[in-house]
């Protein structure tokens, strides 16, 4: 028997050995915890964050008469508490557990909105053993701890000792919580943010700020994008981290300078997904182009590092001339929902999008917005392509698919940029796309080919394809009579001409989910094609100008490549 323990605990021994330095950063969060269960209690507010969104007063005052707006839903607890409200939205309850309404209540300013926000909080303290799980997620209580420390100030202005002893243990102990949660950059920065706003010590601040670095050097990019991919999550980590920043700043204090570097290297990758209009693409599951939020932190970016053209690490690449924009998805991953679409946008004006996500989180529009079909790139009927499929073929797609990779690469001379990128389809079909931007912003092309692995496979011969492009909802469009161009007049009064030889132009139906409420209906320009037969498309969308571009020399124009 004890030979059996020792061997176990050999054995243990061994396996820490073996994980090294994967198991310190887990222990290190442990280690921190303890001794914060053990020894920390706030016991003042010192170095207050100031977030750089404000609330919706009418929010507020909504807020107050017990009535709920949150992620797409409204509410009302009525007389009872809205703890206690039978509510079937998980989204719903993740806002309402994260208590971000209370940038509402503190935006509406008075006595009685600051009254009643410290009601919620008791309300909350009196209800927690019946809260429902969506509250006791470690990622919702990471949201909500910060959301109490940014809004301590507002919350302790004039309340009562009873209050003010209730909510600082409150703060100990979601803060013990997050001590336990190891690895994830939510928890690191909530636990970062109490420390910080609230009377410890400099080493609780300094192993705060280290776990914070390391979750940062995890989950952020060499090129400064998330590993997640999403524009959006790079946002809302940064409107998080700079007022962290500012608050150590503002307390002049030594500023760590991973965290420095980590947030000097995520602001150029922001300003990367960003448009015309100062809001993010809409790609990758971004919901909202949040103009606001996007402003608010570049309003504190005073280094104004300039995007890369390639983002290789994120899947990104981004072609920028003149007013115009283009930002192409090549990621490589398996959960990218639109391999080699794009957006293309003309100053502030967008022309094609992606449909977004949608921002009450409705489970039948995300299946929807998560295809390509949601997105401006190629779209193959599944089924059809399935049945097209020999068993050897795909057997042998399988292999090529594990082995290839979407790959990206762009080309920037003194006549504009070229990206390239492929992506292999269903086993062994390629999909290639070729874009180029002139240096004048006017003239923008693209190629797409599809390429199979053997000439005489007849896999795919025959099988029909659509690639679409999605039209912002301010765009105004017109099919030419024959078919063969569409007009596009934008909310700026600027018109582009767009252009395709090699397939079938349509002019159809689509939709626009992102920053909205409801869907908006919006048109989409749909390319059709059979493979076998229209292998090579080629399209254009170039600005209509006052005088005519065929007044102009023919050698103005460089050579491409298609």
């Amino acid at each position: 028997m004890l030979r059996a323990l020792e061997s176990r605990f050999e054995l243990f021994g061994a396996l820490r050995a073996g994980l090294g330095a994967t198991l310190q950063p887990f222990e290190k969060a442990q280690d921190f915890g303890r001794s914060l269960l053990r020894r920390w209690r706030p016991s003042r507010l010192a170095r207050p964050i100031i977030p750089l969104i404000l609330g919706n007063p009418e929010l507020g005052r909504q807020i107050y008469r017990n009535r709920f707006v949150l992620a797409g839903h409204s509410i009302s607890g009525g007389t009872d508490s809205i703890f206690q409200k039978l509510v079937l939205e998980p989204a719903f309850l993740i806002e309402l557990h994260g208590f971000t309404w209370l940038a509402h209540l503190e935006a509406a300013g008075s006595a009685m909105h600051r009254a009643y926000a410290r009601t919620l909080v008791l309300d909350w303290l009196t209800h927690q053993r019946g809260l429902p799980q969506e509250a006791r997620r470690s990622d919702v209580a990471a949201v909500r701890l910060m959301a109490l420390v940014r809004h301590a100030p507002f919350l302790l202005k004039g309340a009562g000792s009873a209050f003010e002893d209730k909510f600082l243990r409150l703060i100990a102990r979601e803060t013990a919580q997050m001590a336990h949660e190891p690895g994830r950059i939510e928890q690191a920065l909530a636990l970062a943010y109490a420390v910080t706003a609230f009377e410890s010590t400099l080493a609780f601040r300094a192993q705060a700020y280290e776990r914070l670095e390391l979750a940062i050097a995890e989950q952020i990019l060499p090129d400064g994008g998330h590993v997640s991919r999403n524009p959006a999550t790079l946002l809302n980590l940064l409107l998080d981290l700079v007022p962290l920043r500012s608050a150590i700043i503002a307390a002049r204090e030594p500023l760590p300078q991973r965290f420095s570097a980590g947030i000097e290297r995520m602001l150029p990758m922001l300003r990367f997904f960003c448009h015309g209009d100062d809001g993010l693409a809409v790609i990758q599951g971004v919901a909202d182009p949040a103009v606001r939020q996007m402003r608010a932190v570049f309003g504190q970016d005073t280094t104004l590092g300039r995007p890369v053209s390639l983002a290789a690490y994120s899947g990104f690449s981004r072609m920028s001339h003149g007013q115009a924009l283009v930002i192409t998805d090549f990621g490589a991953d398996a959960a990218c929902s639109g391999p080699l679409a794009f957006e293309f946008s003309d100053g502030p004006a967008r022309i094609v999008v992606n449909c977004g996500y949608p921002a009450d989180g409705s489970k039948r529009w995300i299946y929807a917005a998560s295809g390509p079909a949601a997105h401006n790139t190629l779209s193959l009927d599944a089924g059809a392509a399935d049945r097209a499929q020999s068993a050897l073929a795909r057997w042998t797609g399988a292999l090529r698919q594990k082995e290839s990779e979407r790959r990206g690469v762009s080309e920037t001379s003194e006549h504009g940029t070229i990206f390239h990128g492929g992506d292999v389809l269903d086993g062994n079909l390629l999909h290639e796309r070729d874009l180029y931007l002139g240096a004048s912003g006017d003239d923008f092309r693209g190629e797409d080919r599809f390429i199979r692995d053997g000439a005489s496979d007849p896999a795919y011969t025959g099988l029909p394809y659509t690639l679409r492009f999605h039209l912002h909802p301010s765009v105004k469009a017109t099919l030419s009579k024959d078919g063969g161009t569409v007009m596009l007049m934008l909310a700026n009064r600027a018109a582009w001409r767009f252009a395709a030889k090699g397939c079938v132009v349509e002019l159809t139906d689509s939709v626009y989910l992102a920053g909205l409420p409801q869907p908006r209906r919006t048109q989409q320009i749909v390319l059709k094609g059979v493979i076998g037969r229209h292998d090579r498309v080629n399209w254009a969308f170039r600005r209509v100008a006052k005088r005519d571009r065929r007044e102009v020399a023919p050698n103005a124009e460089p050579e491409l490549p298609f």
